[in-house]
């Protein structure tokens, strides 16, 4: 088992997660294996009532329940990497840390969502006067039809967008990873005219040759700093809107309420489907809520 432990880290290292994070995960699944080793057991063929006398011990070992959590997330995750790169996992792809959770901790869920009608509302709303306003309206695509995030924008590059077959690269970054998405058919033709028309004369008014996406202009430093007037304007129009990582949520809980959730996984550039599964949870959620509210004798 250590060699596969060795294996994993190596994957998280390669996938350039943070050294602490990378430490985190070795010392639990550490733990975690030391428990399996001890009851003769093997990480291949544990199953969910192993996981229940592990958790029975960490809890006599007065653990808090955000320790436990926080074990069996990295074990979850590991299952998930096993899934996918030594699949079938068990012989039936199984993760049997999938829906364990202890009580007394919050559970981090997506909220304040937006629908699909304020999204397509707030992209409408941004205005495109200037280059920059144009520039920043092309950004705000990204965000409400692809659910990026700034840490992805900020790393894209002219040889990323793919005009003739409709796509763009997302690169990988520490929270996301590498994958290759769909263009909406209206996103085409704005991001034609900024490479070939506002992007060369923003470049030229920077006095700056590079091969990225997009550019921090005028007095901003970087892109955040950029469309942070952007943002601040469509509050005013839009209350609701709270920041940017609201609208790759909404986005994501969108595509999760009706697609494959192995999809939206990659969709999202998420490492792990445990991350994906917390807006399929979120969507099953709002429909309870809305058949208490609709329907109390329900």
């Amino acid at each position: 088992m250590k060699v596969e432990i060795e294996e994993y880290i190596n994957h998280l290292k390669e996938k350039d997660f943070r050294k602490s994070t990378i430490e985190d995960v070795e010392r639990n699944m550490t733990l975690f294996i030391n428990y399996l080793t001890s009851k003769g057991l093997e990480i291949e063929t544990t199953e969910y009532t192993h996981l229940l006398d592990w958790i029975k011990e960490l809890r006599n070992d007065n653990k808090t329940p955000q320790n436990i959590n926080r074990k069996l997330t990295v074990v979850r995750q590991y299952f998930d990497y096993l899934n996918t790169q030594k699949a079938p996992f068990g012989g039936l792809g199984a993760n049997p840390a999938r829906h364990l959770h202890i009580k007394g901790q919050k559970r981090h869920q997506p909220q304040n969502l937006l629908t699909k009608e304020q999204l397509e509302a707030i992209y409408q709303s941004c205005s495109e006067k200037t280059l920059y306003q144009q520039r920043n309206k092309l950004i705000m695509s990204l965000y409400v039809y692809q659910g990026l995030r700034l840490s992805e924008i900020e790393k894209l590059e002219i040889h990323h967008t793919n005009l003739k077959e409709g796509t763009i690269y997302i690169p990988k970054t520490t929270s996301t990873n590498r994958r290759t998405l769909k263009l909406e058919a209206r996103q085409i033709l704005p991001i034609n005219e900024y490479l070939n028309h506002i992007r060369p004369q923003l470049l030229q008014q920077m006095n700056t040759i590079t091969d990225k996406l997009f550019v921090a202009t005028g007095k901003a430093r970087s892109i955040k700093q950029s469309l942070t007037e952007t943002l601040q304007q469509l509050r005013k129009k839009h209350p609701e809107l709270k920041n940017f990582l609201q609208i790759r949520s909404s986005v994501i809980a969108l595509w999760a309420e009706h697609g494959n959730i192995r999809e939206v996984q990659y969709k999202a550039g998420h490492y792990y489907l445990s991350s994906t599964e917390a807006y399929k949870q979120t969507h099953i959620k709002d429909l309870k809520a809305a058949i208490h509210k609709y329907h109390p004798n329900q």
